[in-house]
């Protein structure tokens, strides 16, 4: 179940830029993505991190996303995969559908490599200048530190402290933000 997993719900907003005219893009009108660390290091918490995937999208987001909402998943290691899954519009009548397909698509690429950070922040930052008030949904190990956001220090405290047991337990850390009003930069 994957609302027993450790949150780190970060209150925090990035917001480092004003929306300016984009040209259309898949990801125009995403309110939703959920990012799954693909690497190596996450192969004993994979079952856990499908399983909170598929409980997440079929829930609505725990009720929070409205019909007509977008969703996208990501997944990443030393590369990073944006844009083979194309954002879904969520239909409550099709909860377990979208979850299907999320879950699958998310635990496609294996569990190779290591994690990327940079290759995350990186994507983020290429999000069209019109995609505001995205919730952002990492599944990650806390192997790799977190950087380039404004609460880095209060993950990477929490990666520290709770590694342990999150890996004893083979469940994965959830960090959830918001990017608001403009671009993602870091």
């Amino acid at each position: 179940n994957w609302t027993q997993l450790l949150f780190i719900l970060v209150a925090g907003t990035l917001s480092l830029g004003r929306a300016q005219e984009a040209e259309e893009h898949p990801v125009q009108d995403l309110k939703y993505l959920i990012v799954v660390d693909s690497s190596y290091s996450m192969l004993t918490r994979r079952h856990a991190t499908m399983g909170s995937v598929e409980g997440l999208v079929k829930s609505g987001f725990q009720n929070q996303i409205q019909p007509g909402d977008k969703f996208a998943v990501w997944t990443f290691n030393d590369q990073i995969d944006s844009g083979s899954f194309t954002p879904r519009v969520w239909d409550p009548k099709k909860a377990q559908e979208l979850a299907d397909e999320a879950t699958l698509f998310a635990g496609q690429n294996g569990n190779k490599a290591r994690a990327s950070f940079d290759l995350l922040l990186s994507e983020l930052g290429h999000l069209p200048p019109l995609t505001t008030n995205v919730l952002v949904v990492l599944f990650t190990d806390g192997a790799e530190r977190l950087y380039g956001t404004p609460f880095d220090a209060v993950v990477n405290t929490a990666f520290e402290k709770d590694a342990l047991t999150l890996r004893a337990s083979a469940r994965p850390f959830v960090v959830a933000y918001c990017i608001q009003d403009g671009p993602f930069t870091h």
